[in-house]
């Protein structure tokens, strides 16, 4: 039988009001009591809902909707948003190669979110991802038995965060070329073409002169 955090609280609260009511307190007592009995009934759905989680993006919707969305977060979107790529780039992957670094690894540095964002915002990202396997783990029973984030697996270095050096994206690095292009093909302008001219002319003259 699985005892809630908060028939845990109602206990400790019973015993430690010892203020001479003694019948209150009983009633107090039996009400934990019964809320402890309805417990078990609702860890075993718990344990029902836990065995059909067998992709990454069944584990986030889990972990949106039975540990985020009732804390009312106020970074509700933010949290929404991260989650959201996180279901787009991981969210096929089955369960048990979210324990393992590769596929995480390769979403932090070769995806398209990677080369679209600064590494801080990436970090972000992770940090999510890390907080919803730390979620599973901590489930009954337990969804996943191991973190990729660890000294030989996926770091976040955080001092990597202050040179904010952002990748450019592709097209990004594209416009920026064929702008530099165009500048250095251009024309010169035709004032400065018989400036130029005139600067010539006057240096012959002089030349002749001496």
């Amino acid at each position: 039988m699985r005892v809630e955090p908060q028939h845990y609280a109602c206990l400790v609260a019973t015993n430690a009001a010892d203020d001479g009511r003694k019948d209150r307190r009983v009633r107090t007592v039996q009400y934990c009591a019964g809320s402890l009995k309805l417990s078990g009934p609702i860890g075993a759905r718990h344990e029902k809902v836990n065995t059909e989680i067998r992709k990454v993006s069944e584990l986030l919707d889990a972990y949106w909707e039975r540990c985020l969305k009732p804390a009312r977060l106020r970074s509700a979107a933010t949290v929404r948003s991260q989650i959201g790529v996180l279901k787009t780039h991981l969210g096929s992957l089955s369960l048990p190669l979210l324990e393992e670094p590769d596929d995480i690894s390769h979403f932090k540095t070769d995806s398209e979110y990677a080369d679209d964002v600064e590494l801080t915002s990436m970090h972000r990202v992770l940090e999510r991802l890390r907080a919803a396997i730390n979620w599973g783990m901590a489930q009954t029973p337990p969804l996943l038995a191991k973190s990729p984030f660890h000294r030989l697996g996926v770091r976040l270095n955080k001092k990597a965060e202050d040179s904010r050096d952002r990748r450019l994206p592709r097209d990004e690095e594209k416009r920026l070329l064929d702008t530099a292009l165009k500048k250095m093909n251009a024309p010169r302008p035709k004032l400065a073409e018989a400036s130029y001219e005139d600067g010539v002319a006057m240096t012959e003259k002089d030349s002749a002169v001496h």
